[in-house]
C-alpha cells in the first residue's frame, strides 16, 4: 500500500474517503493500519491525505484520508 501525505505521485482513479476510528490506547500505527484496511476493501493500493497525526475527537483517535486505486493497476498492484 502506497501512503502520501499530500498528493499521489503516481496516476491514480480516486475511489473516496475512509476514516478509522480507534480507542486512545491503540497505538497510531495500528490505527493507521486500520485506516489501510479499509482501502484494501474498497479495491484501493493507494492512501492520501494521510495527516501527520489523527484528530482526537471524544475518547478516540480519527484519521481520515482519501483512498484511490492506481491507474494500469491489476488486482490492486501496480
Amino acid at each position: 500500500m502506497r501512503t502520501f501525505h499530500d498528493a499521489p505521485t503516481v496516476a491514480t482513479d480516486n475511489i473516496g474517503l475512509v476514516r478509522a476510528r480507534c480507542a486512545l490506547e491503540v497505538s497510531s500505527v495500528d490505527c493507521l493500519q486500520t485506516l489501510k484496511d479499509q482501502v484494501c476493501k474498497l479495491g484501493g493500493d493507494v492512501v492520501w491525505g494521510v495527516p501527520d497525526k489523527p484528530e482526537t475527537i471524544g475518547d478516540k483517535n480519527v484519521w481520515v484520508a482519501r483512498a484511490a486505486h492506481t491507474k494500469g493497476a491489476v488486482g490492486g498492484l501496480p
